[in-house]
């Protein structure tokens, strides 16, 4: 829906009302559609960990790839197609699930939740070792409490268990570090380029690299009902819908409000893992984990606020 069909109408002599009332309203459906988003995104963390303890890990993100790439297909047919932008961003973007996912094999949805946001604090760092882009006072402070925070949220709670859950905590942790290189991969690809077409070529190319690791392993056993559902859900909402509704409503929101509403994934994460799949945490872990959500909101919060100074070249 475009600003032109966003007006209210309140009577001839109040036009400027009915404007200004109208633009709130886009600007608060287009801020709770976002949060939807990211709450989709947390609640997938329990849906997969509970998928991937019935269903080979290497399938099931074949399927879900495929899926999402097949309801994204559509956003082809806009203009001129041309999707080799897509293929080193998605092969990192693939990275990022495939560590994800199997760390999911070993740890708890709200630690994964809360591991793999780190890549809000991780990414400035590459951006400093990439590009010499000298990173805020802030954000070296936000670095160091997820670093703690990190330290303590890992902090095995037995021998045989906590060793396992330590090393799905590391494939998270691998997850973030993807997931940066993803974004600062798609900085440079997404420059003059349709972002629709961009996207599909990302998920296209994790799909077909997916699915030729599924065909090389044991193929695809049947999946149960479970795991239709767990397929539907994140290849349709998390991929396919989410990814329209953050298209669409990026037009009435800023780049810092949307980081900012986007950050809340890990809490989402850790929230329905507490409320759906039991995740309970030791004193030392809830310290932990309170110190990475308080890096990744009080980084993105400081940064919405006080926005830096466009570098030159960019856009």
């Amino acid at each position: 829906m475009g600003r032109e069909g966003t007006h209210l109408e309140f009577g001839p002599f109040i036009p400027w009302f009915n404007a200004a009332l109208g633009e709130m309203y886009v600007r608060a459906f287009a801020f709770i559609a976002l949060i939807c988003v990211t709450a989709i995104w947390g609640y997938t963390f329990v849906v997969v960990r509970d998928a991937v303890r019935i269903y080979p890990v290497v399938p099931f993100l074949s399927l879900r790839f495929c899926f999402a790439a097949l309801l994204l297909s559509p956003l082809l047919l806009r203009g001129h197609i041309d999707l080799r932008a897509g293929v080193l961003p998605g092969i990192a973007l693939g990275a990022g699930y495939l560590c994800q996912t199997f760390g999911l094999e070993y740890t708890t949805a709200s630690q994964a939740g809360l591991l793999t946001g780190l890549f809000v604090v991780i990414t400035p760092m590459m951006e400093l070792a990439v590009y010499r882009a000298r990173p805020r006072n802030v954000t070296v402070v936000a670095v160091l409490t997820a670093f703690l925070g990190t330290a303590l949220l890992a902090a095995p709670t037995g021998i045989s268990v906590g060793n396992a859950q330590l090393a799905g905590d590391g494939l998270e942790i691998l997850t973030a570090v993807a997931f940066s290189v993803h974004l600062l991969l798609l900085g440079r690809a997404t420059l003059g380029r349709d972002s629709g077409q961009l996207a599909f070529a990302q998920i296209a190319t994790a799909a077909l690299a997916f699915t030729v690791g599924a065909t090389a392993l044991k193929g695809y056993p049947r999946p149960s009902g479970e795991v239709w559902t767990a397929l539907l859900i994140t290849a349709g909402l998390a991929t396919a819908l989410a990814f329209w509704i953050q298209t669409r409503v990026q037009k009435y929101l800023s780049p810092s409000r949307t980081a900012l509403v986007l950050v809340l994934e890990p809490a989402f994460a850790t929230l329905f893992g507490f409320l759906l799949a039991g995740d309970t945490f030791t004193r030392t872990q809830a310290v932990g984990a309170a110190l990475i959500l308080l890096a990744i909101v009080g980084h993105e919060s400081v940064v919405a606020a006080r926005p830096a100074p466009t570098r030159l070249g960019e856009t």
